[in-house]
């Protein structure tokens, strides 16, 4: 599998075009901030990529507002 198939698989076709608050079950009892956001995709995009391979995670929010995750 490419990087962005497991990305489909794993995130987008569970975030892409969805309330976050009420269709998500991630976010059934977690605030889907974008830190938050960001710790879940790590988290599942961690499940597919191989541990020796790093993975860290930029989300932007807006032009100048991002967060970063790479793990804790």
């Amino acid at each position: 599998n490419t990087l962005k198939q497991v990305a489909e698989d794993r995130v987008l076709r569970h975030l892409d075009h969805k309330n976050l608050n009420l269709d998500v079950a991630w976010f059934a009892s977690l605030n889907p901030t974008s830190e938050n956001l960001a710790i879940v995709i790590w988290r599942e995009l961690r499940r597919a990529v191989p541990d020796e391979l790093v993975l860290s995670i930029r989300l932007w929010e807006t032009p100048r507002n991002y967060v970063d995750y790479a793990g804790a």
